[in-house]
This record gives C-alpha cells, sequence and structure tokens, in this order.
C-alpha cells in the first residue's frame, strides 16, 4: 500500500537504494490537462490527478495509461492525495471519497464518509488527518480532531501526531498528540500571540509583538521527539519594517510530553517567503529548506524575491547544523531521501541530489517544465504544499506540469 513521505513517521525516507549518478529517463506520461496533488506509487501501478478532475493510472514498469476516471470537474484541493491499497484506488472529488477498482479504474464505492484529504497506515485510512476509518468496512473507528491541516499524521509508539494549519476563525495552528487506537487526547502545542520577539537582528521597538503559528506542515517523528516547523509572524509595525513579516523555524518536542527541547532558525532578521517546508530525516539528520528575502531601505518586503533559499542539515540530537548549501531554486514540497540521498525539486522543474551526510551535490535533473499547481496565499496557511518526487529502489518518480516521468540510475 502506498505510504505518503516514506513510513508511518512521515520522515521523507523511502527504502530502497538510492541514485547516485545522473539518471536516465525509463519513460514519461504527458496528459493532457496540468497535474496536481501528489503521485502515488504501489508496485506496479502509479496514480495521478489532474486539474480537470481526471484521476489516472499508469503501468509502473512502461508509463503505458492502464485507465482513466473522470469526475467531471476540477479538484477539491490542489494537495489532493491517493491511496492505492491492494483491491482499489481511493480518491477525493469534492470531499466525497471516491474508490475506484485498481486493475480497471472503474467506480466500486462512494464512502459514506466526507472529507478533502486521505491516507492510510496498516488498514485504517485517516481524513483530514485525524479521523481514524476503517480501510475494508468504511465504518468510522475514532476521531481524534476535526480541524487539521489538510496532510498526513505521522503515527510511531502508539501515539498519533497532526497539524492543525491555519484558517481564520477555525484554527489557527497548533501541533496535537493522541493516543492511537483510541483517539484520547495527549498533549497539544497551540499558537501564541503577543509572544516575545526573538529578532535581535532588528530593531522592533516592541518585544512583544510576534505571533507563533506552529503546525503549517505535516509532523515528523524521529528520535523520540516529533518535529515540526513554526512561522513566526512579526506584527509590531515598527520601522524600518511597518508591514508583518515572518520568520520560520523548525521545533523538536518531547513525543511523550509534548515538552519543547529544541529549536532552529535560520538568520534572524529575513522574511520568510511562501508555504513552509516540513523537514525530512534520516541518520540521525534533520534536513530543512528555508527560503528568505532581505528588506528594502523602505521596509517593503512582502514583494520581494527570495534572495536566499537553502538546504540545511541540523544533528538531530541537538538541532546545530552540520551543513548548509545552497539551492538552485525554490523547491516545491518537502525534501524526500532513498539510499542516503536527498532530493528537492524547484519550482522550475530542476531536481537537485545531494548526499545527505555532506550536502555535496550528486547531479541535477532538469524536467523542462514547472514542476506543477504551487499553492497561493490563501490556502497555504491550511493545505500543505504536494510531493511532487517518490523514490524507489534506484529510481525516482517525478511529476511536473502535464507530465510524470520515471527516473533511473544507469546500469552498471
Amino acid at each position: 500500500m502506498s505510504t505518503l513521505f516514506g513510513n508511518a513517521r512521515r520522515t521523507g525516507e523511502y527504502a530502497g537504494a538510492g541514485i547516485t549518478v545522473t539518471p536516465g529517463t525509463a519513460w514519461s506520461f504527458e496528459n493532457d490537462a496540468e497535474l496536481t496533488g501528489s503521485p502515488a506509487w504501489d508496485r506496479d501501478l502509479v496514480v495521478v490527478l489532474d486539474v480537470d478532475g481526471g484521476v489516472h493510472g499508469l503501468d509502473a514498469g512502461t508509463g503505458e495509461r492502464r485507465w482513466s476516471h473522470r469526475n467531471g470537474s476540477g479538484p477539491a484541493t490542489v494537495s489532493g492525495s491517493v491511496v492505492i491499497t491492494p483491491t482499489g484506488v481511493l480518491h477525493v472529488h469534492e470531499e466525497e471519497i471516491i474508490e475506484l477498482d485498481r486493475r480497471t479504474g472503474g467506480v466500486t464505492r462512494v464512502w459514506a464518509q466526507r472529507g478533502e484529504h486521505i491516507s492510510a497506515l496498516d488498514g485504517v485510512l485517516f481524513v483530514d488527518g485525524a479521523h481514524a476509518v476503517d480501510l475494508v468496512t468504511g465504518a468510522s473507528l475514532w476521531r481524534a480532531r476535526r480541524e487539521v491541516l489538510l496532510a498526513p499524521p505521522a503515527v510511531h509508539d502508539g501515539v498519533l501526531v497532526v497539524a492543525d494549519g491555519f484558517e481564520g476563525h477555525r484554527s489557527h495552528g497548533g501541533v496535537h498528540a493522541f493516543r492511537y487506537g483510541t483517539g484520547e487526547p495527549l498533549w497539544s502545542i497551540e499558537d501564541r500571540q503577543n509572544a516575545e520577539c526573538v529578532a535581535p537582528a532588528r530593531d522592533t521597538g516592541d518585544v512583544t509583538g510576534d505571533w507563533d503559528i506552529p503546525g503549517l506542515t505535516h509532523p515528523v517523528i524521529a528520535g523520540g521527539r516529533v518535529w515540526f516547523t513554526r512561522l513566526r509572524r512579526h506584527e509590531d509595525g515598527a520601522d524600518p519594517h511597518p508591514q508583518p513579516w515572518d520568520a520560520a523555524e523548525f521545533i523538536g518536542c518531547d513525543l511523550r510530553t509534548g515538552a519543547l527541547d529544541l529549536s532552529w532558525a535560520p538568520t534572524p532578521g529575513r522574511h520568510h517567503l511562501g508555504p513552509l517546508k516540513a523537514p525530512a530525516c534520516t541518520n540521525g539528520l534533520l534536513l530543512c529548506v528555508t527560503v528568505s528575502a532581505t528588506f528594502g531601505a523602505d521596509g517593503a518586503h512582502l514583494e520581494a524575491p527570495p534572495d536566499e533559499t537553502s538546504l540545511t542539515a541540523l544533528d538531530a540530537r541537538t538541532a546545530e547544523p552540520v551543513w548548509r548549501g545552497a539551492l538552485p531554486g525554490v523547491p516545491v514540497g518537502s525534501p524526500v531521501i532513498a539510499g542516503g540521498i536527498v532530493h528537492v525539486i524547484t519550482e522550475d522543474g530542476t531536481i537537485v541530489a545531494l548526499e545527505a551526510a555532506t550536502g555535496q551535490t550528486r547531479w541535477t535533473f532538469a524536467c523542462g517544465e514547472p514542476a506543477g499547481v504551487a499553492l497561493d496565499e490563501d490556502t497555504f496557511m491550511d493545505e500543505e504544499e504536494p510531493a511532487r518526487l517518490i523514490p524507489g529502489d534506484g529510481s525516482l518518480l517525478a511529476q511536473t506540469g502535464a507530465v510524470v516521468r520515471l527516473l533511473r540510475r544507469p546500469p552498471g
């Protein structure tokens, strides 16, 4: 069964060998309409969604189309998701969960449960992150929380963790843990308004003007901690930044208690741009993407393009940087890892592969088209930017524009 971000802990690490040299294209499939959401890949089947409501099943070995299903209108969300089971393909359209036959693409069931995002683990379907449903019968098992980010939960050692996202008058962000199997609340980390400003590089004039918003990406469990992103919105209005400006932080808390014990923030006094990216984790390293811009002389920044885009590896025991490297563009989605190689894809469709241990670039691959439908400012606070890359064993599935392609390491 397909598992988004590689495993139940959502570390972004997939089983199988990494690609250490520039790969070739094993196959590519071009659709009539632009693709959206995250592709799904399970054994011999790849499934992609398009902006016109289409669902397409492809042969994972050749890229040939096996079947297509048309819902009749556009997708419900940019971050649409697909779950592939041994017999079926589940997707969401207009908040309906529709199950298709894995072999033919015909509709076999429209579920009674409704939602906007689905993921699955061990025979349980998670609807909108925290509603557990039996994957066979469709019966509701338990519901932990109603307002959650459109992203998968992380599960480890009997604990389920979800992020809340931000939607005005409903949720102001948060990270919440529950007992897996019952939904019993264990701990919560909420947003904080009028928090102490921690940007010493700027003369803010107000030391309590921050708004801390956690939980805008899926949580990651590694080393006994839950790792999540936090957006720190500085709203003091002091010169030289009369407009609100944002900073990104990566936070680690105890899985059992929620106690905050580690954090890392990139260069202070810079404005963060666009959707946050969840970290990925492998071999005691936390891989973090940051995108930011400086301020102009008049304090303007909201329309400024990024002038610093980087990938930083942190020691997961201390949150201290191990290495940091510049990226050639703004990534789309979170990093993914296989065989010690970390991969990102930029907005223009360039894939960059680096050694997770050292940050050395092993190869780049230009797909030739943008990485897909982007989240706008009205949606990236409550929808996670979808994953565009799925590693296999010595291969990498990449979705860009109207094309999905399988890259494979050269023989020998």
